[in-house]
């Protein structure tokens, strides 16, 4: 068959074409157009590589097709073209050629451009976007700036790599069989690092609503919906209790004393737990000197490794500056209901002879375990801005909840227990499993889990995390479950048993509060876990059917078996009723 054209031809006719269309500007949109507007845009690719390959054709060609079709429909369609230029990719191939970023996506970009306009995309060139422009970025800025406003974006200590010869954070990918990918036999090591967080949960509810609204495949759906990942179940706590060795300093507030509010009831309560605890009575508390406060404390309580301390109300300020003041960190430092700026106390004598300035770096360098700041959202006596300093200023975690009594002033707040005594919260869809529990689980990478490794377990730990670090977050999941026990014990909130806690490599640390209960007989997860670790295994459900409970973990529902006073209860009461008699103890509540 005779060629219609040769292939001379075509590259011939395509590229004058393409020049007439560019010069037409026939995909250039208009906000005056007729026609309903349609916005078109694909993802943009980093500028990191040489030119475009089939992965990018594959993407944009749909969106080509589809803004080309709406065209022809009649619609006014905006389709830009762009290069995510701000991001890592583009950072590493920068590195990589020993350029600097900007130099280096400015030569690569109008090789980009000269393959899209080969491929004949129908892109507005006159939007072409760059995200490490300052006119696109600082939307970017303004957007975050609009988020904080609205309390949506948030720091916290979380896990990252870091590379000691980089001196920077590393991604999952940058990280190859446990090392630098720059530096090949430098260890990664994990790092608690502060970090800003999207308050995406805030918007859960709605997001699962609306997902049904979309007309998309229902894998991609149902992806979405995983993503979410709502439960509905109990939260339990666990008291971990600290070493022998923790001590505590108590510091009251203005006009307090330690007979007043929840001291004297807290105190006690550390005590029969065998702490050792100080509270001392602070000079002239009815017109205070902080300064001389300060220096009573120094002077009067004794400070070490193994020290928590609490300053309540204007206590707060007494014990960041105490910790400020220390040669050596204490173990933790809550803040409740504290103030940390002079807002609202200036017309009171020590809310100006004060300075209220703070070496911000020493004293977070001067807890080990981190600072909490304990805020009642009834209170309208300390400012609300103060738990914002605490967070901002010295990466404290924020604990939100409405207090007994307005400022943290009832005889009894289970809160500030809850945080001196070390209780964990955590999240399950099974309590009428709680009986079965024989283990604790904490995430690998959960920021507080280094309080939890003692002394003789911290060699073992480190070998299991060094494993970790050198596994991907997609291999994770498809490793054998694995970890390595602290030697830290849980209480049983009900039977008060001991229960051992381990860290694994399948619990995720942003899943409830990142520690799971483990009930090998009723979990496959857990039982794979307790079979190889040699943990045991407990039954508490009993199928109306046969079962070989040696060969698997049960997962389905049935009557509960050696479970106290629940016995005999079918397993959906059993939920139920668990979970209230929890509550009633103060040590759980229904939960998503």
């Amino acid at each position: 068959m005779e060629e219609l054209v040769k292939p001379e031809k075509v590259v011939e006719i395509e590229k004058k074409w393409q020049e007439e269309f560019e010069k037409a500007e026939i995909d250039r949109a208009s906000e005056e157009g007729g026609g309903k507007k349609l916005y078109v845009l694909e993802m943009f690719p980093y500028p990191s590589g040489s030119t475009l390959h089939m992965g990018h054709a594959f993407n944009y060609v749909i969106g080509d097709i589809y803004a080309r079709f709406k065209r022809m429909q009649g619609f006014n369609v905006l389709h830009p073209a762009g290069f995510d230029s701000f991001g890592l990719p583009a950072e590493n191939a920068a590195i990589k050629e020993k350029a600097h970023p900007r130099e280096f996506i400015e030569r690569a970009i109008p090789n980009y451009l000269s393959f899209y306009k080969k491929f004949g995309f129908s892109y507005d060139y006159s939007r072409l976007l760059k995200t490490s422009d300052v006119d696109y970025y600082r939307w970017n800025q303004y957007l975050f700036l609009k988020m904080y406003e609205r309390g949506l974006v948030y720091r916290k200590k979380a896990s990252v790599n870091w590379c000691p010869d980089c001196k920077t954070v590393l991604a999952n990918e940058q990280v190859h069989n446990g090392k630098c990918w720059r530096h090949t036999n430098t260890d990664v090591e994990v790092k608690q690092l502060e970090q800003w967080f999207v308050r995406t949960t805030a918007y859960a509810e709605e997001l699962l609503k609306e997902v049904e609204k979309l007309d998309w495949p229902e894998r991609i759906k149902a992806m979405q919906v995983n993503w979410i990942g709502r439960s509905e179940g109990a939260s339990i706590l666990f008291e971990i209790p600290w070493e022998p060795e923790t001590n505590f300093v108590l510091l009251h507030g203005y006009t307090g004393s330690p007979d007043k509010n929840f001291f004297p009831w807290l105190k006690s309560e550390l005590e029969k737990r065998g702490y050792k605890v100080s509270v001392p009575a602070l000079p002239n508390p009815d017109a205070p000197n902080i300064e001389e406060q300060i220096k009573f404390v120094l002077e009067t309580c004794e400070f070490n490794e193994h020290t928590i301390v609490l300053g309540h109300s204007l206590g707060a300020t007494i014990a960041l500056k105490v910790v400020e003041a220390l040669d050596k960190p204490v173990k933790k430092l809550i803040l409740a209901a504290g103030t940390i700026k002079p807002e609202r106390v200036e017309e009171k004598p020590y809310g100006r002879t004060f300075s209220w300035e703070y070496d911000f770096e020493k004293i977070k360098k001067n807890v080990k375990f981190g600072i909490v700041y304990l805020r009642d959202l009834t209170d309208t006596i300390v400012d609300s801005k103060q738990f914002s300093f605490a967070r901002d200023f010295f990466g404290a975690e924020v604990v939100e909840f409405e207090a007994k009594e307005e400022h943290l002033r009832g005889e009894k707040e289970p809160e500030v227990l809850k945080q001196c005594a070390n209780f964990w919260e955590v999240f399950t869809t099974r309590a009428d499993t709680l009986f079965g529990v024989t283990f604790m689980v904490v995430a690998a990478q959960h920021p507080r889990l280094q309080e939890l490794v003692r002394e003789e377990q911290k060699r073992e730990v480190e070998q299991f995390l060094q494993k970790v670090r050198s596994t991907s977050e997609k291999d994770l999941e498809s490793l054998e479950k694995e970890g390595a026990f602290t030697g830290s014990y849980a209480l049983h909130p009900i039977t008060g048993e001991r229960i051992p806690v381990w860290t694994g490599n399948f619990v995720l640390p942003d899943y409830g509060s990142g520690m799971v209960m483990a009930v090998p007989a009723h979990d496959e997860r857990d039982f794979e876990f307790a079979k190889k670790y040699k943990i045991p295994i407990k039954e508490v459900v009993k199928p109306k059917g046969e079962f070989d409970a040696s060969k698997g973990a049960y997962t389905g529902a049935g009557v509960l078996i050696n479970s106290g006073e629940f016995d005999g209860m079918e397993s959906e009461r059993a939920r139920e009723e668990i979970t209230r008699f929890l509550e009633s103890k103060g040590l759980g509540k229904k939960a998503v």
